[in-house]
């Protein structure tokens, strides 16, 4: 699923603080029903001006073992922290809105919208997205990397990737998503998790699966990253589509 944007944006103190999800072992595979182990699997898409989300590519590669967290203290001690004109640059999700169809039947397909925040010193011409499934006797999380390649900067302040006035956002999107879960009933949730330019970069060089997990959980991630989801076949099938105001998504705003 795919969407294109034109600028991008920054990162806020609030941004790194929450709740990172490190118990268990991960495997990689498909998850089951049982308690047990943690498993994993993953997808991902990417795209240029296409609005109407559609799939180009997707991939499965349950990736490498989950690490320790490494908890960073600071936007500054996660984030590099540049000025001027910039280019090539990897820039994930750091501020915006996501939605995402929030009580499901199991096996169905995830609608996810997401709206970005950038700054408007730079440009973005097309993003793209992975995915890794986590699940364990409790239910599965899917944590969402959505970043944009190749960015270029003209003239940028020192906190085009720090937590700039939310009035000079430069929305873009939203991009529609689609995103497969494991059909497992039970409870569940949608993490976008903070991630580095440099955590983007290595998931745009190929790194996939429980590698996203594993960087996603080097951060401690605020709440408002994390969407609950209700996996149930008593639920209405999940709408075709998501965002802000539609019947069957529930929202959340990053760092706004």
């Amino acid at each position: 699923m795919i969407v294109v944007i034109r600028r991008v944006c920054g990162v806020a103190l609030g941004l790194l603080l929450g709740c990172a999800k490190d118990d268990g072992e991960t495997a990689a595979g498909s998850s089951t029903g049982a308690s047990g182990p943690v498993t994993a699997s993953s997808g991902g898409s990417s795209g240029v001006d296409t609005p109407t989300g559609d799939v180009l590519t997707t991939t499965e590669d349950p990736g490498p073992t989950t690490a320790e967290p490494v908890v960073c203290d600071t936007p500054e001690g996660c984030t590099a922290m540049e000025e001027g004109d910039l280019s090539g640059v990897t820039l994930p999700f750091f501020r915006g809105t996501f939605c995402v169809s929030d009580e499901v039947k199991p096996g169905d397909t995830l609608a996810v919208s997401v709206a970005a925040c950038v700054h408007p010193c730079l440009d973005v011409n097309a993003f793209a997205f992975k995915w890794a499934n986590r699940c364990d006797g409790d239910g599965c999380e899917v944590a969402l990397a959505l970043y944009y390649s190749d960015v270029v900067g003209t003239a940028c302040p020192s906190d085009v990737f720090g937590e700039f006035d939310p009035a000079a956002c430069v929305v873009t999107g939203p991009h529609a998503l689609g995103i497969q879960p494991p059909a497992k009933e039970g409870a569940g949730a949608l993490l976008l998790p903070f991630l580095t330019n440099a955590d983007a970069a290595a998931i745009a060089g190929g790194e996939e699966g429980a590698a996203i997990w594993t960087r996603a959980d080097a951060h401690a991630q605020d709440p408002t990253r994390r969407i609950a989801i209700s996996y149930a076949a008593s639920n209405a099938a999940a709408p075709a589509a998501c965002g802000e105001g539609m019947s069957g998504c529930k929202c959340s705003s990053v760092g706004l």
